[in-house]
């Protein structure tokens, strides 16, 4: 058959009723179509992270933290009064919590009475230095530099969002309040929890993992009116530190750094970034010392208030 032939005989066969097809995706599958345009399937931070994802992705290796977003203290040593051999808290029971804890496969124990450091026992090879993950904790950071923001006439609790995340300024999500978003009662969607190798629609994936968590955390829907039930989504305390940065113009790490974490003593501490000179995860892993986190929820208690 000739050349020329064969090149009809093959166009005929592509346009014809009977041209072979994709046909449709099975479940679990990215349409390739969609795939190709969509960031998250075009993003080397996510890449970088799920081929390289830790065996224990909950307690993660100090490799997987990159890159760090600093949170610079000033390294002052809270008080304590075991080294002198005296306590405000019998021996007999800082021992018996001690038992407790190690029994449950504690890494670290810090017990802090009247501003004074009790005791501080370390298991598992952890070291006073080391920096620990705050896991869930990391959200109760961000509220604490809400107040500062409403302090200094930046935010108002009952501001719409939208005044701040410009994305949103004609979108229903643009409505929710500042006070809701931080009180997780914002009426956006709680994410199916999915395994780390589902790449395909899993929102608190790429939250956690994407080179941009300010696009992740603008892709969650609107599902019910806000201020209706409360609901821990992790997106809530992402967009929070959006708006308190927009609003202040400084990044969360520094305004935490310089509002709370020098004044108090602190060493320095570190949330994850998104991506090189990016943005700061804030809905979990701060890592800090122990004593700091003990150091932070001394603060609390104090509301607010520092020696």
């Amino acid at each position: 058959m000739p050349y020329r032939n064969i090149v009809r005989f093959a166009l005929l066969i592509a346009l014809g009723a009977g041209a072979v097809t994709a046909g449709e995706m099975p479940k679990g599958i990215a349409d390739p179509d969609k795939a190709i345009v969509d960031p998250a399937f075009s993003d080397p931070v996510l890449f970088w992270r799920v081929i390289s994802a830790p065996k224990n992705t909950r307690e993660p290796e100090p490799y997987f933290y990159w890159p760090a977003g600093v949170v610079a203290g000033s390294n002052r040593p809270l008080p304590t009064l075991a080294d002198k051999g005296r306590t405000t808290i019998p021996k007999a029971g800082l021992e018996n919590i001690a038992s407790w804890a190690e029994a449950q496969n504690s890494n670290a124990l810090v017990v802090i009475h009247k501003g004074v450091v009790q005791l501080e026992r370390y298991w598992n090879g952890a070291k006073p230095t080391d920096l620990a993950n705050g896991r869930a904790i990391s959200r109760s950071v961000t509220p604490l530099l809400l107040g500062f923001a409403v302090a200094d006439g930046k935010v108002q609790l009952d501001d719409p969002i939208g005044r701040f995340i410009g994305e949103w300024k004609n979108d229903p999500r643009g409505r929710i309040t500042v006070r809701q978003l931080a009180q997780n009662v914002s009426g956006l969607e709680v994410a199916p929890g999915l395994p780390v190798m589902q790449v395909l629609g899993n929102k608190d994936l790429c939250l956690t993992y994407c080179g941009d968590v300010v696009r992740a955390a603008l892709n969650y829907e609107y599902v019910m009116e806000p201020g209706i039930r409360f609901e821990s989504a992790q997106e809530n305390m992402q967009l929070l530190a959006l708006v308190i940065e927009r609003a202040t113009g400084t990044p969360i790490q520094t305004l935490l750094s310089e509002r709370v974490w020098k004044p108090i003593g602190a060493a320095d501490a570190a949330f994850q970034l998104d991506r090189p000179g990016g943005t700061a995860r804030v809905m979990c892993c701060m890592r800090a010392t122990h004593t700091d986190w003990a150091r932070l929820g001394l603060l609390v208690m104090q509301d607010g208030r520092w020696e």
